[in-house]
């Protein structure tokens, strides 16, 4: 199972401590389980039985930034609606026996192993993607749903194969969505994944990159309440690369609670990690960004980057960016900033004419417009404008 950290010197292991837990009355039991497994084949009822008493043996974890101990989990009998929009080859997760041996195979820790679990035991949702090499595939699935959207998603790319894929989760009150790519030799993807309006919203996503994969990742966040998105890129195969961008906006009490990790454990391989983020009134943002260059790793250039942008005296950003070089040969960076809008910068526009409001507008938008750009050319005109409309606070 791949960790989140890999905190290693020679013979010697770093101790991480484990993280506090608490329980909560309502999380989730046996009967929930036999409710949401009834339409699985043999096999996938199986292998969800027997992580169940890993998922109960654990509790939640205290993560003091999110104030997850008041967390209340929604009946994720009342399944979201799923609408889908996809040219290749795909079905429920739950009925196809090929995704379910993968899992097996590439199983991780993820933000907490407790919501990774959660998603892979009750899950009520899921799709198995699947793409063939000599086309180009797209796929759209847009999730919707007042109560729990609990999704546990597979996504394979064969040899060759490229894919554009967009998720849209919106307006859900609790999300827990995770999802496994496996990029084959060669093969290109292209992820847009919008979260936009949901109270609290768990993400957890693994991606495995062979040999000559190119991926690009963009991720835009809009919480009501929280969002904790957490991504791990792992490089299996050389010459493979990975660009990740995320951007969020935040408003009232609001709070981003990222970890992003690029761990290269082959040579030749690039790595892009960037984080924008706009905050108002009280919302807290924290990014934790890890690059790993492991041994024999040579030739790998990658680099990080986190920017917020407070617009209240009361917004908190915190910045933690780590590199983790276990190699000479290589070419890694990275670099925080945190900071506000200037008054020069107010006073030029307002003295054009243009008021506070509308002058911290089109600053704002000025912040987001590298990632709209680059997400209106490689997922087109609309899925620019639902950025734009998710980042400057408009309702989509």
């Amino acid at each position: 199972m791949e960790k989140t950290l890999l905190l290693k010197h020679g013979n010697f292991e770093a101790v991480i401590a484990a993280p506090k837990r608490f329980s909560i009355p309502n999380d989730y039991n046996e009967e929930i389980l036999k409710t949401l497994s009834k339409d699985d084949t043999q096999a996938w009822r199986e292998w969800r039985t027997s992580k169940f008493e890993e998922y109960r043996s654990l509790g939640f974890p205290v993560w003091k930034r999110s104030n997850l101990i008041s967390l209340q989990l929604p009946d994720p009998t009342l399944k979201p609606q799923i609408l889908t929009q996809i040219t290749c080859l795909w079905e429920p997760i739950y009925r196809n026996d090929e995704a379910l041996n993968i899992l097996k195979e590439w199983d991780f820790e993820g933000s907490d192993r407790k919501f990774v679990l959660q998603s892979d035991v009750f899950f009520n949702e899921g799709l198995f993607i699947h793409a063939h090499d000599g086309r180009k595939e797209e796929a759209i699935v847009e999730v919707r749903g007042d109560g729990a959207a609990i999704l546990n998603n597979m996504v394979k790319l064969d040899d060759g194969a490229e894919l554009t894929l967009i998720w849209f989760v919106e307006n859900t009150s609790y999300l827990s969505f995770l999802t496994r790519y496996i990029v084959g030799k060669n093969a290109v993807l292209h992820v847009l994944y919008v979260r936009a309006g949901g109270e609290t919203l768990f993400s957890n996503e693994y991606f495995l990159l062979k040999e000559g994969a190119k991926v690009r990742i963009l991720e835009v966040d809009r919480p009501e309440k929280l969002s904790a998105p957490f991504v791990l890129v792992s490089y299996a195969g050389k010459n493979s690369e990975a660009t990740l961008k995320h951007a969020y906006s935040l408003k009232a009490t609001q709070k981003s609670d990222s970890m992003f990790v690029l761990r290269h454990n082959v040579p030749g391989t690039r790595g892009l990690l960037e984080s924008v983020g706009v905050l108002h009134d009280k919302a807290r943002a924290v990014f934790r960004g890890n690059i790993e260059i492991k041994q024999r790793a040579v030739d790998t250039e990658t680099s990080e980057k986190a920017t917020a942008v407070l617009l209240s005296e009361s917004a908190r950003a915190d910045a933690i960016p780590a590199l983790m070089v276990e190699e000479n040969e290589v070419a890694a960076s990275h670099a925080a900033t945190i900071g506000t809008v200037g008054e020069d910068e107010l006073y030029y526009l307002m003295s054009r004419g243009l008021s506070k409001e509308l002058a911290l507008k089109l600053i704002v938008e000025g912040i987001f417009e590298p990632i709209v750009k680059e997400a209106g050319e490689l997922f087109g005109e609309h899925w620019q404008e639902v950025i734009t409309r998710v980042l400057t606070r408009k309702h989509t």
